[in-house]
């Protein structure tokens, strides 16, 4: 599973969006996180989990996740995009990094 890590703001919170690619589900997933909760209950501002427009728990494109994070206001960088992209493409197991 490829993890990419972004840290944000949203609504005047920190929060991390994690997005990758999952090689034995054969999908992307993505995870948004508030960074400064500590109720377990309230973790996830989104969870791919729990995404009841996908068909599938992991998506084939990331278009509903792009998606996603617009209606957010959330702005991913280009260099996490297009690695998430690759991973895919190159269907990457395990591979972790951090963009700003």
């Amino acid at each position: 599973m490829s993890q990419h890590y972004f840290e944000t703001v949203y609504q005047n919170r920190p929060i991390e969006v994690l997005m990758g690619w999952d090689k034995p589900a054969q999908g992307y997933y993505m995870v948004i996180e508030w960074s400064d909760e500590d109720d377990d209950e309230q973790i996830y501002l989104y969870t791919h989990l729990d995404d009841e427009d996908l068909p599938d728990s992991y998506a084939k494109t990331i278009a509903p996740f792009l998606g996603r994070l617009a209606v957010l206001g959330i702005t991913i960088p280009s260099g996490m995009l297009q690695a998430v992209l690759a991973d895919g493409a190159s269907n990457v197991g395990n591979r972790t990094e951090y963009h700003n």
